[in-house]
């Protein structure tokens, strides 16, 4: 491939990658204002308190990509590399990469446990999903993803961004500590998916197979329709370990599932 023609790819690339992370910014931010403009009603439900720092998570995963992927495409280089205040802003944006791309890995799982306590385990739901349970999972959530990534980025490794293939990568010393917690890591990016997926398919199964008299196979069509729905949009952000844009458009079906539920177990 000539230059100019490499050069023609790389910026159809970055026009591409800004349509579809502004396009994810606005309506992630929509998403947001939604959530705090009506938060005195979003947070009684334990799905919207869990999608407040999902949907954070992904406002900044987009403005990396704004702010690094989409000039490192374009120059084939590095260009943070002078000390100024755009590579300060840069290395902020790098330490926050993979505390985005872990944030929602870990906010997807609890939505998942979530939504399948409500069928399994209901009373342990009101326990664990709501007030103080609830909380205490979300501030154990945090503290894990922050520990894990001081540990990671001040132990000798690095955020780096591949101009060749577009993607965020680890640039690690080998035999250090952090190299260590990396493959920790790397173990657990592959088992969230899968962790979830089961989830997935139990709470599915087990929606097939529900027969009892406070559900009807009409309304269990209905709940494995909108756990489908936002099944979907999840298991999209959870199939590469590396967080896309692409994939930050938070699935609003969760809000008429809710609702939805709220009725039928309040009738």
């Amino acid at each position: 491939m000539d230059s100019s023609t490499e050069s023609a790819c790389r910026i159809a690339a970055a026009v591409l990658n800004i349509c579809i992370s502004v396009a994810a910014m606005f309506l992630n931010v929509l998403n947001l204002v939604v959530f705090i403009q009506n938060h005195k009603y979003y947070r009684n439900y334990p799905i919207y308190v869990i999608a407040g720092p999902l949907t954070i998570c992904q406002i900044i995963n987009c403005t990396i990509q704004l702010y690094i992927a989409v000039p490192i495409t374009i120059a084939n280089r590095e260009v943070f590399a002078e000390p100024d205040v755009f590579t300060t802003v840069a290395r902020v944006l790098y330490w926050c990469e993979f505390i985005a791309y872990k944030g929602t890995l870990v906010f997807v799982i609890l939505m998942s446990l979530n939504r399948a306590a409500i069928f399994f385990v209901p009373r342990a739901e009101r326990v664990l999903f709501h007030g103080r349970g609830l909380r205490t999972m979300l501030l154990a959530s945090s503290c894990y993803i922050l520990v894990e990534s001081v540990l990671l980025q001040t132990f000798g490794c690095a955020k780096r961004f591949s101009s060749d293939a577009f993607y965020f990568y680890w640039d690690c010393a080998d035999g250090t500590f952090s190299a260590t917690v990396l493959q920790i890591n790397m173990a657990e990016s592959y088992a969230h998916p899968a962790f979830v997926l089961f989830i997935n398919m139990c709470t599915v199964f087990f929606l097939f197979t529900k027969r009892n008299r406070r559900s009807s196979i009409r309304k269990n069509k209905s709940e494995l329709r909108m756990l489908m729905q936002m099944r979907a949009d999840m298991f999209a952000t959870l199939q590469c370990r590396q967080i896309d844009e692409k994939q930050s458009v938070f699935n609003v079906s969760v809000v008429a599932y809710s609702r939805e539920w709220k009725k039928r177990t309040s009738a």
